[in-house]
């Protein structure tokens, strides 16, 4: 299908079902609406486990900071959506290029479950090593039905 039949398809949808399409910001209703239904046949749609998630989601932040420190990008957050803003903005565009489909998709799985600083230890030099955890709440993501579990399934090959 091409991309132009594409968009006016998500169009008549989203006028069709507008009085139950999500706002920006208000994520209501959390199931999964016939225009995302319809859209999805462009994703290889895929089921994941929720025991690879946390393992996958280290390996994919240490992957980003380590590709940040290599590009002398600094950042004072330790969110993995505020390392993937600043090296967009800061590094090579041939850089971020490359990895950006990827990097949006793991900013989703990242921002269902949130980074907080585990501890903060003192190194043998004038560093500080700190360690980086995951919050367990994945937000509806094992709810068969719920938008985020319909999202996860359809970028899970992609994102990791």
């Amino acid at each position: 299908m091409e991309i132009g039949l594409l968009f006016r398809t998500m169009i008549e949808s989203l006028k069709t079902e507008t009085d139950r399409t999500r706002a920006l910001f208000e994520l209501e209703p959390l199931g999964v609406m016939g225009y995302e239904k319809a859209l999805a046949f462009v994703f290889d749609q895929s089921d994941f486990r929720l025991d690879e998630v946390k393992t996958k989601l280290s390996r994919s932040y240490k992957d980003l900071y380590k590709t940040c420190k290599q590009s002398k990008v600094f950042c004072t957050g330790i969110l993995f959506s505020e390392l993937f803003r600043q090296l967009g903005l800061r590094t090579d565009k041939m850089i971020c290029g490359r990895q950006s489909e990827r990097l949006f998709y793991l900013n989703f799985w990242h921002s269902l479950s949130p980074t907080y600083i585990g501890s903060i230890t003192p190194d043998q030099s004038n560093a500080v090593n700190i360690q980086v955890g995951f919050r367990d709440d994945y937000r509806g993501i094992e709810t068969k039905g719920h938008i985020a579990n319909f999202l996860a399934r359809l970028i899970w090959k992609e994102s990791f």
